[in-house]
């Protein structure tokens, strides 16, 4: 059975297993002297302090029977261990035959508390680490035995661990500081160390929490960003100095083309004019002059994308119909898709819209991704030219999308098309142009206000390229909603 403890909530039972001398109890004494209970078993006398159970040995002490033995604390702190029989001490019948029966044993504990010394140990660990403690004590007169001594132990002023007959342990799972142990020894008599002896060690933090550490790691990343930072300006800055010396060289060309050129053309135009011309002869003529022509195109959209990169170009809208100007632009270019027999369809809706937009502007736009179409388009290919005008919230915005079926742009180079001077690179051929079409038709379209999207291949296709810019119109109302 063993003993029962009633907290006031509930009953905690204490038998072998937690440590009692045996689970037949015989008589039960509260201590008025010091704290705890004394117990007398049938395999002897146990004392409890509220946690843990310790033996008391007293020479000739034993056997012990039940309703055979009581004890009793004297004045002076002595413990009486008293023998009796039954009939006595249940019904205070006297048997002379058993008058040798009675007897009383007193103990009087000592007062003296043992020693404890700890062995060496770790006094510097690294937080994560474990820190191992062992120890071993003495009592003063031996009367409590090395092995039955039981200790406690705590860190840091904390609780007492309860007293057991352990001699070592590790402590774990401690943050980075200084910390205090103590440990201290208790006799069979419950004399407990008055001075515990205590050690000092230290938990360091590892190297990568330490602040100087820290310290030289940001210090490592800002100079490894400023470092990067300057090589990164440093080829922003080489990056946009080569674009300029690009536009200014070009630019600059474009200016001493440009006079020679128009020279060019003049005496040309004359000579095709002649009747004396042989028909052979206004053919070279004729192809001189559109090669000529060619140059002095390329050279206005040098001069074009020059104005805009400096800002000085401007949205300059004027009165006409617009669905007809960009048929009309179109078919300007007629002899260079003809001469690659391809076939192109336009498709416009509606067929007539009468707004104000920058003839100039819209011009080149159309010149620009009608020319890459034509030219990326294989011979004998198709071309698909689309015009929409409608009402928007905004009012009228025109859909102008030009099509090919030609090898189209590489998925991760469709953002880079639209950078000056980019052209796209393929394995099988080189580059061709000077790579400002694109780009000049993404700056006409920024600054009239609208969007330029660009797909390869398009929807539903296999290859080919889809260039779709979106303009706003100024809308001019008919004479019926004016009225």
């Amino acid at each position: 059975m063993g003993v029962f403890r009633f907290d006031g909530d509930q009953w905690d039972q204490y038998d072998e297993s937690s440590g009692l001398i045996s689970d037949q109890v015989i008589y039960i004494h509260p201590s008025e002297k010091s704290l705890g209970v004394w117990v007398i078993t049938s395999e002897g006398i146990g004392r409890f302090d509220g946690k843990t159970w310790t033996s008391l040995e007293i020479p000739d002490g034993g056997p012990f029977f039940r309703e055979y033995n009581t004890l009793r604390e004297s004045s002076d702190g002595a413990l009486w261990l008293n023998y009796a029989y039954r009939d006595w001490l249940l019904e205070g019948t006297i048997d002379t035959n058993r008058a040798s029966v009675f007897r009383s044993l007193r103990y009087l504990a000592d007062d003296v508390a043992p020693r404890t010394e700890l062995d060496p140990h770790d006094e510097n660990i690294p937080e994560g680490g474990q820190v191992a403690f062992s120890w071993r004590g003495k009592d003063a007169w031996s009367t409590t035995k090395v092995k039955d001594l039981q200790y406690s132990w705590r860190l840091n002023e904390g609780e007492w661990s309860p007293f057991s007959p352990r001699t070592d342990t590790a402590l774990g799972d401690l943050s980075a500081g200084e910390y205090r142990f103590e440990v201290r020894a208790r006799d069979l008599d419950w004399n407990v160390e008055p001075s515990p002896v205590r050690a000092q060690f230290l938990i360091s933090l590892p190297l990568w929490k330490r602040t100087w550490f820290l310290l030289v790691c940001l210090s490592t990343v800002a100079i490894i960003a400023l470092l990067v930072g300057l090589l990164i300006k440093s080829r922003v800055r080489s990056a946009i100095a080569l674009e300029e010396f690009k536009l200014d060289f070009f630019t600059n060309l474009s200016h001493e083309l440009r006079n020679p050129l128009a020279v060019i053309v003049g005496p040309l135009e004359s000579l095709i004019r002649r009747v004396s011309a042989t028909a052979e002869e206004r053919d070279l003529m004729q192809i001189a002059l559109r090669n000529t022509r060619k140059m002095q195109g390329i050279v206005d959209q040098l001069l074009q994308f020059r104005s805009l990169g400096m800002g000085s170009a401007r949205y300059c809208p004027t009165r006409g119909e617009i669905v007809g100007f960009i048929r009309d632009a179109v078919e300007l270019h007629a002899p260079l898709w003809e001469a690659k027999q391809q076939t192109l369809n336009i498709v416009t809706e509606p067929q007539y819209t009468e707004c104000e937009f920058d003839t100039d502007k819209l011009q080149k736009i159309v010149d620009n991704l009608l020319g890459n179409a034509i030219k990326y388009a294989p011979d004998h290919g198709e071309i698909d030219v689309g015009v929409s005008v409608r009402e928007v919230p905004q009012g009228l915005q025109c859909e102008l999308w030009i099509q090919d079926n030609g090898r189209g742009i590489p998925s991760h180079q469709i953002e880079l098309v639209t950078e000056p001077f980019y052209r796209v690179k393929r394995d099988s051929d080189q580059p061709s142009g000077f790579g400002i079409g694109l780009a000049l038709v993404r700056q006409l379209v920024n600054l009239w206000g609208g969007e330029m999207k660009i797909t390869s291949p398009p929807e539903r296709e296999q290859t080919g390229t889809k260039v779709l810019v979106m303009l706003s119109l100024i809308h001019i109302p008919s004479p019926r909603d004016r009225g």
